[in-house]
């Protein structure tokens, strides 16, 4: 028997649309966004999907809100990586049935979720590494990385009352290999460790205040796979298992074949779902209208809080 899931309906729905507006030549951008329209209380008390999806920061805003609307019709709680800027941080809450938590000294890692289903009941944005001078990815010498964030959506649904927390991160590039630190980059891989550290961290204060299940989405910069085959002990999924999270790409049941990841040019499992809950199923959405950066959107099916 199929579990209900919240968004299943106007997933579908907004999927035809999008379909319809390819085949007619009619821009995406030009037409209104998908509703969060209210689900069945059951059908709340049942499941709800929990997705990530990095956007390039490069996208015009048009085609990025776009892409954000087509994505929040697949779930209930998102989480966004580059958003990278004030206009898109508008777009972000003027979409209809979406609340939204955007830190005003942070940007750049947006949480949403469906109005229906959750209210805010606060946000933060607790520095998990300082910024610092680290090796060029284009060249020799160093340049000025500043530093991370990560981004705290509190919670609570409106159907059981309640709390949850939401954490949303991006990792630094160009500091891990298949599981391992790159050579050559001491100061990248530096800066990387203290990020995998003090998110350890986060995630503790945060499965302290939320009494409920704790997720943590985003990308990561590591292949999952070779990152929990490696299992270096600073990095990140010794770090979250440390903390009794376990990742959506579970439920694959240790299954992962090459090049089925969220990467959209190497397909590796960047893209990760974290949670103190185990994940009923987890997707990667290579629909069209998501063909916007080298991330593919991952979405994962959880026991409703």
């Amino acid at each position: 028997m199929s579990t209900p899931v919240l968004g299943t309906v106007r997933s579908t729905i907004a999927a035809g649309a999008v379909g319809a507006l390819l085949l007619s030549g009619v821009p995406a951008a030009a037409q209104p966004a998908p509703e969060h329209r209210s689900a069945p209380a059951a059908e709340r008390a049942s499941a709800v999907r929990i997705g990530t999806f990095n956007i390039n920061a490069g996208l015009p805003l048009d085609r990025w809100r776009q892409a954000v609307q087509d994505f929040s019709a697949l779930v209930d709680i998102g989480g966004i990586q580059e958003a990278a800027g004030k206009d898109k941080a508008a777009a972000l809450r003027s979409m209809p049935g979406i609340g939204s938590y955007v830190s005003q000294r942070f940007l750049q890692e947006p949480v949403f979720w469906n109005q229906d289903a959750f209210r805010l009941v606060k946000g933060r944005s607790p520095k998990i590494a300082a910024g610092r001078k680290v090796e060029s990815k284009t060249g020799p010498g160093l340049v000025h990385q500043a530093a991370t964030l990560a981004t705290v959506a509190r919670l609570r649904s409106r159907t059981s009352g309640e709390t949850i927390s939401v954490v949303n991160v991006h990792l630094l590039s160009g500091s891990v290999n298949a599981g391992k630190p790159l050579p050559g980059v001491p100061r990248r891989v530096g800066m990387y460790t203290d990020q995998v550290r003090n998110l350890g961290k986060v995630v503790k204060k945060e499965k302290k205040w939320s009494g409920g299940p704790v997720w943590v989405v985003g990308d990561f910069n590591v292949n999952y796979g070779r990152d929990k085959v490696v299992r270096k002990k600073r990095f990140a999924f010794s770090t979250l298992r440390r903390r009794d999270l376990v990742a959506s790409w579970e439920a694959r049941k240790g299954q992962l074949q090459p090049g089925h990841g969220s990467g959209s040019r190497s397909g590796a499992y960047l893209d990760v779902i974290w949670s103190t809950r185990k994940a009923r199923s987890v997707d990667v959405r290579r629909d069209e209208q998501f063909r916007v950066s080298d991330h593919f959107p991952v979405v994962s099916a959880y026991r409703a809080p």
